[in-house]
């Protein structure tokens, strides 16, 4: 295969690709109570208040223990942040918003923020980050093979 022929099938797999974007983001919280969750990047809220949105049923890990409980989500005007359990019992930080849009169709924030007790003393860092969809990995493995594949096919240079 040419090196031209090789960039042309490359090219044409880039194109009819899906999108890279991922779907799903990780919460990683650590620097105090410790613990994660994977929630959908723009989730439809089962609860939908004029401050905030509740989501029913996430499952992770807080303070080395499994949970599934329901978490709430709170606009700036409230003090931001994260409650975790009814009346949040398991969980309860606020600053700052962690989602853009309306409660009724937040999309969250990726980055790293800190989070503040009820007392307004630092509490916690909370990472929001993407997980990489298996079309992101499978497109890069493939480009990989291909370049490894044209420089391995190409004719030696006469020295």
């Amino acid at each position: 295969m040419t090196l031209a022929r090789t960039l042309l099938v490359s090219a044409a797999l880039a194109a009819t690709a899906a999108p890279t974007s991922a779907t799903t983001y990780v919460f990683t919280l650590s620097g105090g109570p410790t613990g994660s969750w994977k929630l959908p990047a723009s989730p439809v809220p089962d609860v939908v208040f004029l401050i905030g949105f509740r989501l029913n049923s996430v499952s992770g890990t807080l303070r080395g223990a499994p949970f599934t409980d329901r978490m709430q989500f709170y606009e700036a005007s409230e003090g931001g942040g994260v409650c975790i359990g009814v009346f949040c019992t398991l969980l309860d930080l606020y600053r700052p918003q962690l989602y853009s849009g309306t409660p009724a169709a937040p999309t969250f924030l990726r980055g790293s923020f800190g989070l503040n007790d009820p007392f307004g003393t630092p509490a916690a860092r909370l990472t929001i980050a993407p997980i990489p969809e298996p079309a992101s990995w499978a497109m890069l493995i493939a480009g990989f093979g291909l370049v490894g594949s044209a420089l391995r096919r190409r004719a030696p240079v006469p020295a």
